[in-house]
């Protein structure tokens, strides 16, 4: 499966691209049950998969090369698999020759490559040394760079832009922003950017792709990108094609369907002790709250009361988790839902006012000039036929 072969498949997604990392057999399955376009084949998913966090994937404890090697020869490729697989090269290994490396892993049909593990989730005092040494970023460029001159397809991971016009001036395919380990869960990260940061990043990266002039596909993966509505919310608001699940989607496979005493429920019949009911999350309530009734009157105290906490803890816990106030973090989810029908809708703007919760059309226009600093005629003018 070559470069061209996957760019034409990708084509017909449109901005719906989704893949899915891999550690095991398995997981293929899964993938190519859930119809996946893309397979990426990680050493970080098989760390997870053996019970550890994503980020044993950077540290000594196996040859990131050597183990997704193995797995993909040994459990992926006897499926003979239809979805493309992108390896994910240690690019940095200084026991490989890059070109060499490369060119055997198109010979087993492998469709394309990413940088990953890669040194941009890495930082103090060792990715200094690293730097130094030459264990450095500017190899997986090289590394990109191979694969696009052998006809593979390539998918750059980054986490600025400076990485991203690197990546774009060697011919990549695809940028997919890294906003590192994503929270919660058993084998989660304790810290990660804030939904609307995360948001803000891949905009400003993704607009490099555009102004490149020529079709590159705009991916991101990780941190706060691990629920079905934060996802919808990065990609609305980044302009993103797709999005790549790897713990976010391991979480709902399996974490969510494994609670205590489940299977000996469902196979012996047994009634065991519930204990402690499971916990809300009060912040993905929220953001799914307001993705179904944003057309609605909403409050921050309607949702706290909905969720059984005080309104000052709501408030406090949503500035924090989300980076902004509610009430903001509303306006802006509004204003973007009104922005997407200016440009794609005949609809009037006092219609549009009222598809997004805006019974007053003064007011509605206010807020949008206010949040993006412009009127609704002039943003319609603007971006119509861009």
């Amino acid at each position: 499966m070559n470069r061209n072969a996957v760019l034409q498949r990708l084509e017909a997604r449109g901005d719906n691209i989704f893949g899915m990392t891999l550690g095991t057999g398995v997981y293929y399955k899964y993938a190519v049950i859930n119809d996946m376009d893309l397979a990426f084949l990680f050493s970080a998913s098989r760390f997870r998969q053996m019970g550890m966090n994503s980020l044993a994937a950077t540290m000594p404890y196996g040859n990131a090369n050597d183990i997704v090697m193995n797995f993909t020869r040994r459990e992926i490729l006897p499926q003979n698999p239809k979805i493309p697989l992108i390896f994910g090269l240690c690019a940095t290994d200084p026991m490989i020759d890059l070109r060499d490396y490369i060119t055997k892993l198109k010979k087993l049909n492998i469709a394309g490559i990413c940088n990953m593990p890669s040194v941009i989730i890495v930082d103090g005092v060792l990715s200094d040394a690293m730097e130094a040494e030459g264990f450095s970023y500017e190899k997986e460029i090289e590394a990109v760079r191979i694969a696009h001159e052998i006809d593979m397809f390539t998918v750059a991971m980054v986490r600025d832009e400076d990485q991203a016009t690197k990546m774009i001036a060697v011919g990549c395919d695809a940028i997919c922003v890294h906003f590192g380990a994503a929270k919660g869960g058993v084998l989660g990260a304790k810290l990660e950017i804030t939904q609307r940061e995360a948001a803000q990043t891949a905009a400003r990266i993704f607009a490099l792709c555009d102004a490149s002039g020529r079709k590159i596909l705009k991916l991101f993966y990780g941190g706060p990108a691990r629920t079905p509505p934060s996802v919808r919310y990065i990609k609305e608001n980044a302009h993103a094609d797709g999005f790549v699940g790897g713990y976010s989607i391991e979480r709902l496979l399996v974490e969510a369907n494994m609670r205590q005493a489940w299977l000996r429920e469902t196979f012996l019949g047994i009634e065991e002790p519930k204990g402690e009911p499971e916990k809300v999350d009060y912040v993905e309530y929220t953001k799914e709250y307001i993705e179904k009734n944003y057309r609605e009157p909403i409050t921050a105290n309607q949702i706290a009361q909905q969720l059984h906490i005080s309104r000052p803890y709501f408030s406090a816990m949503i500035a924090k988790e989300l980076g902004e106030p509610f009430r903001e973090y509303l306006i802006s989810y509004r204003m973007e839902k009104a922005a997407n029908l200016l440009v794609n809708t005949a609809l009037s703007i006092s219609e549009i006012a009222e598809a997004v919760g805006y019974a007053d059309y003064m007011h509605f226009s206010k807020s949008f000039k206010k949040k993006m600093k412009i009127s609704p005629g002039q943003y319609r003018k603007q971006y119509k036929n861009t």
